[in-house]
């Protein structure tokens, strides 16, 4: 987990942290609403229940917070329903996700496209 007195930075991905202010939405882990930010909300869970708009499965039985009026759909991972056919045919079962996707580590950016 994360230790830090400084903002959080946003994210969707369901993460654990040892923040001392109010957490924002994805972050966990909160014990009620008065752990979250603003108007925010503590999504209770007992296992891997999804947590609306945040993706991922978190750690089993940690609570998250979560905005109770997004439109956003839970769910553990991404996934696309058009699979291109030269995809389908050469890997079955896999998951194609359209777009680029990009991501700084250690001060690299990483970028797929």
């Amino acid at each position: 987990p994360q230790t830090t007195s400084a903002p959080l930075p946003p994210t969707l991905a369901l993460t654990l942290t040892e923040s001392n202010g109010p957490l924002p939405a994805c972050y966990g882990n909160c014990t009620s609403d008065a752990d979250c930010a603003s108007t925010l909300r503590c999504f209770l869970r007992d296992d891997i229940e999804p947590v609306p708009g945040c993706i991922g499965t978190g750690v089993d039985g940690t609570s998250y917070c979560y905005n109770h009026v997004s439109t956003d759909s839970p769910t553990l991972a991404p996934s696309a329903s058009d699979i291109p056919a030269e995809v389908s045919s050469e890997c079955p079962g896999a998951t194609f996700l359209p777009g680029d996707l990009t991501t700084e580590e250690n001060g690299l950016l990483l970028s797929t496209g």
